[in-house]
């Protein structure tokens, strides 16, 4: 009979206890859009000028992370010099959009029913955002492993630091696996094929 081992969601690093620390398996981290508390809503008191900047400084994080980088080259057959067809080819991933003076739009005489209803469309839809990692824990336990992202020992985390960027600005999804460790890096690369994380190395 197939019994599916249980998935933990952990807010990082407080959590990070809570994860298992004698199995490995898969983890994704997910952006989390912050709490009507860490965005200075409280108790229907809103600041908005500081809801402003915070809304920006995080989506800023959001675009910088997600946004590749920009690349170019050549490609041509190989042939003969004076026969190769050349192709030049550039891709400049640029941000398409002023989300700048988008939110002050926003934010120009909104009023409370507006803006729960724009704190809820954003939370909600940061759930369908692609993950912004996806790892594999097989030579050490979760906990171990995402431990070492934490203390900035992986290429993802240095990628957190150099943006300035908190862990708290992600969940984290742990799925727990009891399968050969050959077998893991194939599952994640299924996982990161499924799901196309911005930051991965395919």
């Amino acid at each position: 009979m197939y019994n599916a081992e249980n998935l933990y969601k952990v807010q990082l690093p407080n959590q990070l206890g809570k994860l298992p620390d004698d199995i490995g398996g898969i983890y994704i981290f997910m952006f989390r859009f912050p709490s009507d508390y860490e965005l200075g809503i409280i108790d229907g008191d809103v600041n908005f000028a500081k809801l402003n900047t915070l809304m920006q400084i995080y989506i800023e994080n959001f675009v910088r992370l997600s946004k590749r980088g920009n690349f170019k080259g050549k490609l041509y057959n190989s042939v003969a010099e004076h026969l190769q067809i050349n192709y030049n080819f550039a891709e400049i991933d640029e941000i398409s959009i002023d989300y700048e003076n988008l939110l002050k739009a926003i934010f120009k005489d909104i009023d409370n029913r507006d803006l729960v209803q724009l704190i809820n469309l954003m939370r909600n839809s940061f759930l369908f955002t692609n993950p912004a990692y996806v790892g594999m824990a097989r030579r050490q336990s979760l906990r171990k492993r995402i431990e070492q992202h934490i203390n900035y020992q992986t290429d993802f985390a240095s990628k957190i630091k150099s943006l300035n960027m908190s862990w708290s600005e992600f969940n984290c999804y742990a799925f727990p696996l009891h399968i050969n460790r050959s077998k893991t890096r194939n599952f994640e690369k299924l996982i990161q094929f499924i799901t196309k994380p911005v930051h991965c190395k395919y």
